[in-house]
């Protein structure tokens, strides 16, 4: 399902989640994440910057600082920075703790902006991680940005669906050239469904004549 209905924490969270989106819950959710032992610090130098990786069932130091930091911050009732919140997720990625990112996503500790939108769609198209794919697709609808949940459809080879969301959503700055060149080189949709070609053009075609006929009204 490309729909999602979980509320979001942001600056203007309402009345009827603040309950689910509280900054006591995500301070809550990033207390049970760091339950295992931090790992000891490692030299500040360049050869064990670019090596060090996280080891099972211990969280990186500087992670671990990171979630500690964020704790106090929702403890005081303060949301983190976007930029702090896209520091995580980089973090995360980095030390291959895609397990706690997940986390913080599920239990809002991080919350919707473009720019943490940006980065889970970055994560998705590169890593194909699914968790990835439907988080994007739902906080890409909960901020209502049209243009990545296309951006996703596509990616995801959902081809069919691209053109009527499109028109659901009256969303014109898609080019549909990208649509037809991504199935035009997919040599595995082509051949589970060798009209699809045909089916998208026709359905350009509606669409092209629906709007000529529009704009002579």
């Amino acid at each position: 399902s490309t729909t999602g209905t979980d509320p979001t924490c942001n600056n203007n969270t309402t009345e009827d989640n603040k309950s689910t989106c509280s900054p006591e819950n995500a301070a809550d959710a990033t207390a049970r994440l760091d339950q295992s032992p931090p790992a000891e610090a490692a030299p500040a130098t360049a050869t064990t910057a670019a090596t060090t990786t996280a080891k099972p069932g211990r969280t990186p130091y500087l992670l671990s600082v990171v979630i500690l930091y964020l704790r106090c911050l929702l403890r005081t009732q303060i949301f983190p920075h976007k930029i702090l919140q896209c520091f995580v997720v980089d973090l995360c990625l980095y030390y291959s703790q895609e397990n706690v990112l997940q986390q913080f996503l599920h239990h809002h500790v991080l919350s919707d902006s473009p720019e943490l939108l940006e980065r889970i769609k970055q994560v998705a198209e590169t890593r194909n991680y699914p968790w990835a794919v439907q988080v994007c697709f739902d906080m890409a609808l909960r901020t209502k940005q049209s243009m990545v949940v296309a951006d996703m459809l596509l990616h995801t080879r959902q081809y069919t669906d691209v053109i009527p969301f499109l028109l659901n959503q009256q969303l014109y700055g898609f080019k549909l050239c990208r649509l037809l060149e991504h199935v035009e080189a997919d040599a595995d949709a082509n051949a589970q469904d060798p009209e699809l070609m045909n089916h998208l053009v026709a359905e350009v075609r509606a669409w092209r004549d629906e709007a000529v006929a529009s704009s002579r009204l």
